[in-house]
């Protein structure tokens, strides 16, 4: 695990308000008693669509001091017939939210480095 720089405070600038209401759902329960929990959107054009992000990456720009986030994600239940820039910007949203209510920190993620090509 890499620690997240002392410089990156976590935290949007330029903070939209979310158009999305949305709740934590178990999808699977472990045998250890963990649960696996997805995302479930509750009103607008996606409206019942239950997913869960797979990978979520903060990638560090340290010339500007700025970060921005790529997720990839897995539909569960509703899922829209194609996806477009309209779906991802929402569930864009969402994890921005769940970020700023939950602010990463180097407890909880590890922030990966481009593998290192040896000669």
């Amino acid at each position: 695990m890499i620690q997240l720089p002392e410089w990156l405070q976590f935290g949007r600038k330029n903070k939209k308000d979310i158009l999305y209401d949305y709740e934590f759902e178990d999808i699977h329960t472990y045998e250890s008693g963990e649960t696996h929990a997805g995302v479930r959107i509750l009103n607008g054009p996606y409206k019942g669509l239950l997913y869960a992000y797979k990978k979520v990456q903060l990638i560090t720009d340290d010339k500007n001091d700025t970060c921005t986030t790529k997720f990839e994600w897995v539909p569960f239940q509703n899922c829209p017939e194609s996806e477009s820039q309209d779906l991802y910007d929402a569930l864009g949203d969402i994890l921005m939210d769940i970020m700023d209510k939950n602010p990463p920190n180097s407890d909880t993620m590890a922030v990966s480095t481009p593998a290192q090509t040896g000669d």
